[in-house]
């Protein structure tokens, strides 16, 4: 991590509140909220604790039930545009192995991601535990 931010001269900044947003494109953004506080960080300083944080959300989506995973994905891929990205969720960890390139790819990914829910055929969660 040292290595990647050393030559960094630019402040980092966070805020303690965000908010989703649809903006007049229709899509969703995470934004600030009006009255969210700045916090002028150093990741050098804080990247174990960003590391754990990060740990944290995937530990709390361990516990999510497969149907609003799904449900996630499908949002995620209805209103994602990142022409050319190589999209993956093949972690043990996932409810449903799900892979593709952006844009070109997400008819069909929405469409196996329709089949599953269809029949219920999510991983199961002894094979999740690894």
């Amino acid at each position: 991590m040292n290595n990647l931010f050393a030559q960094s001269r630019s402040h980092w900044v966070r805020y303690d509140r965000y908010e989703i947003k649809i903006g007049k494109d229709g899509k969703r953004y995470i934004t600030p909220e009006k009255t969210a506080k700045p916090d002028v960080y150093n990741p050098l300083k804080e990247s174990s604790e960003m590391v754990l944080e990060a740990l944290n959300v995937g530990m709390l989506m361990m516990n999510r039930n497969p149907e609003d995973v799904v449900e996630e994905m499908k949002l995620f891929l209805q209103n994602v545009d990142s022409e050319g990205t190589v999209f993956r969720s093949n972690h043990a960890s996932n409810y449903v192995i799900l892979k593709g390139t952006l844009n070109e790819d997400i008819p069909s990914m929405l469409a196996y991601l329709r089949r599953v829910e269809e029949q219920g055929k999510y991983r199961e969660e002894r094979w999740r535990r690894f």
